[in-house]
């Protein structure tokens, strides 16, 4: 039985579409200038669901559509021609009625089972179900298990009743079966199938070397940001899953010896929540001494100078901390629990540490004003990271900001499209318009990266053929974004 897993086509031909593996599905406007300098991220979690089938006997072919720019008739010829009893499609937001539009025709040219994934399907499982003939189920939440539940049951010819986690259509009506637990031990998931998906294809903005790899270490996250989508939407638990750290460690060695990575991303949800863990991981990868570059992202309350000092002897070169605000208040609206003073800190242990920043920031959270943003920007400076990513604050489907947006009134869209931390915005605030977010997150980039006391210690700080590469890679992509 042929399963084909899929990331669909762009919405246009003037944007790309962020959407699998990332945790704020976007478009991402192609500009006039260096339309082809995008950062497309390695759809990792595709292909663990794609080993898992595979470890099971199933034949699985992984298209990205959306990375591959193929048009939406080449999509579905493609996938046609591989006579799939069974398609697998991630959708999200921002690109949702042309999503929809892929799966109907793929379901008319193929006559294959179509499932969908993905938390904006999760959130809306009977709805869609309701909505489109062309879906047959939805694998809700956490869908390894019940995609390969899933494909056995398809190829018995088994009634669909039996599979957890799924929401389907019997006689013409959406149904739902009960939640399926979440994967207790994530060691048993095999490696990423990375051999049917070249990952040197993908790269992510804040990269050092190249080819850069992703790995993940962890599943989850405990806090209650109301505007993280995953750990509410996909787990629905605070409940943190770990693997092991010498699982980690062979990994590693894996990716450097086979795949050739000069650098890894290690793409976990917060990859500090423990520093028991932390230490275990960078010992494991010490031991094993296949010491590589290595990024991942953190919180700015959870670290100390004894962590810091053995990830950069394991190799971590850059941390990527989630800031988001630079005002008290609207940290606390969020329920983000980190204080200003804590945030401080850490930027200033991590640069002791001899370890990179970049800091995430994002704009219209509950309770922004156009003095907040002032103050977020003016914080940014303060901090001095190495690089920044700001964002409009999206209210996405199935987290808590999403239904004070809904019950405040602050939710002001027009169409799915709007669903976007990039080019639209879906909040309002009195006094502040999703065109002043907007213009706002433009701004934050060009007084940011634009002063000549930061543009001075980039340029100082080229050492290498690397260096002088990343550094042109990066003005492509600023140029490309103000085009």
């Amino acid at each position: 039985m042929h399963v084909v897993i899929l990331n669909p086509p762009n919405v246009d031909e003037h944007t790309y579409i962020a959407r699998s593996a990332d945790r704020w599905p976007h478009r991402v406007a192609k500009g006039r200038l260096f339309r082809n300098t995008l950062f497309p991220k390695y759809p990792l979690y595709l292909t663990y669901a794609a080993a898992l089938l595979e470890q099971h006997g199933f034949e699985v072919s992984i298209i990205d559509a959306a990375e591959r720019n193929y048009s939406h008739a080449e999509t579905v010829e493609r996938i046609a021609r591989l006579s799939p009893r069974l398609v697998v499609t991630e959708i999200a937001e921002p690109s949702r009625l042309t999503d929809l539009q892929t799966v109907a025709a793929l379901r008319a040219a193929t006559g294959a089972h179509q499932t969908l994934i993905g938390p904006h399907a999760t959130a809306f499982a009977m709805p869609l179900v309701q909505e489109s003939a062309a879906i047959d189920s939805i694998c809700r939440g956490e869908y390894y298990e019940t995609l390969l539940d899933l494909a056995c049951t398809l190829d018995r010819a088994a009634p669909l009743a039996a599979v957890r986690g799924l929401t389907y259509r019997q006689d013409g009506q959406p149904r739902s079966t009960p939640d399926r637990p979440l994967l207790k031990e994530i060691d048993k998931l095999p490696w990423p199938a990375r051999h049917l998906l070249d990952p040197h294809r993908y790269l992510m903005g804040h990269y050092t070397y190249k080819p850069q790899l992703l790995m993940m270490t962890s599943i989850g996250c405990p806090y209650q940001c109301i505007f993280c989508i995953w750990p509410k939407v996909l787990y629905d638990s605070g409940k943190v899953r770990y693997r092991h750290a010498d699982d980690v460690a062979a990994e590693v060695e894996e990716v450097v010896q086979r795949w050739g990575a000069r650098e890894i991303y290690f793409d976990d949800d917060c990859f500090n929540l423990s520093e028991r863990r932390v230490l275990e991981v960078c010992d494991a990868i010490l031991r094993r001494g296949v010491i590589v570059p290595w990024i991942t992202e953190m919180r700015c309350d959870r670290v100390s100078e004894r962590m810091l000092e053995r990830m950069r002897a394991a190799g971590c070169i850059k941390i990527l901390y989630g800031v988001e605000s630079g005002n008290q208040e609207i940290l606390d609206n969020a329920k983000k629990g980190i204080t200003l003073e804590q945030v401080r800190r850490t930027f200033k242990l991590t640069r002791q540490a001899g370890i990179r920043t970049h800091a995430t920031f994002m704009l219209g959270l509950p309770g922004e004003t156009p003095q907040t943003i002032e103050a977020t920007i003016s914080f940014a400076k303060e901090l001095e990271p190495d690089t920044i990513q700001c964002s409009i604050a999206l209210p996405y489907t199935g987290t808590e900001f999403y239904d004070l947006a809904r019950a405040n009134g602050t939710l002001k869209v027009d169409s799915w499209l709007d669903f976007d931390g990039e080019l639209c915005g879906a909040v309002e605030y009195a006094g502040l318009s999703k065109e002043y977010i907007r213009g706002s997150v433009n701004r934050f980039y060009r007084t940011f990266y634009l002063r000549p006391g930061h543009l001075g210690r980039r340029i100082l700080s080229i050492r290498t053929w690397s260096d002088i590469e990343r550094f042109w890679h990066f003005a492509k992509g600023y140029l490309r974004r103000f085009s």
